[in-house]
């Protein structure tokens, strides 16, 4: 966004603080352009005011995400960062249980925490989101969760030495992401 529209949307901001619609749109604008901490802060301020919906909460844990994950970010403040957006997808979780969504930022952040170890930090979010998969009717309108999920879980256990078990989640992964050569061709070669 160009900085004098910045300006004149900070200066509506500074007029009416409680307009919730222009609040959003500035912390949306600034996650366009993956400034998250203008992002995170608008959403922050938005949030303390009380005057939220329950997707302000998943938002606001997405960007903080955002935050803890930029490259470059000092250690203390992707730490506070991914506290927050932990903080606030359990909240939402409570507000909206069983939620494809939210689960999956549960996910997210359990694996974003776990680094590249995948040592099980996920596996219990991946696994709460594969049983609310299973009640849809049209699974495949989830594909994309499926495949985060199966995708962790064969990795998981195939680093764990269980190939039998990761071959299992491959093949599943596989059902939803059928045109994957790759992926297709690693599960053949896997004894």
């Amino acid at each position: 966004m160009p900085a004098e529209a910045i300006a004149a949307y900070e200066k509506a901001i500074q007029l009416n603080p409680n307009n919730v619609d222009l609040i959003r749109f500035m912390g949306d604008s600034y996650a366009e352009t993956e400034d998250f901490v203008k992002a995170a802060e608008y959403y922050q301020r938005l949030v303390d005011s009380g005057n939220n919906k329950s997707n302000d909460l998943f938002t606001l844990s997405n960007y903080y995400l955002g935050i803890a994950s930029t490259e470059g970010i000092d250690a203390m403040t992707a730490a506070d960062a991914l506290s927050k957006s932990q903080r606030y997808i359990d909240e939402v979780d409570k507000l909206v249980p069983g939620n494809v969504q939210i689960v999956n930022q549960k996910a997210k952040i359990a694996k974003f925490r776990e680094g590249e170890n995948n040592n099980g930090a996920a596996l219990a979010a991946y696994n709460e989101l594969l049983g609310i998969l299973e009640l849809k009717e049209n699974k495949a309108d989830y594909a994309r969760y499926y495949k985060y999920a199966y995708n962790y879980l064969a990795t998981y256990y195939f680093n764990r030495g269980d190939k039998a078990t990761a071959k299992t989640y491959y093949q599943k992964w596989l059902e939803y992401d059928p045109d994957n050569e790759s992926l297709r061709n690693y599960v053949n070669s896997l004894k």
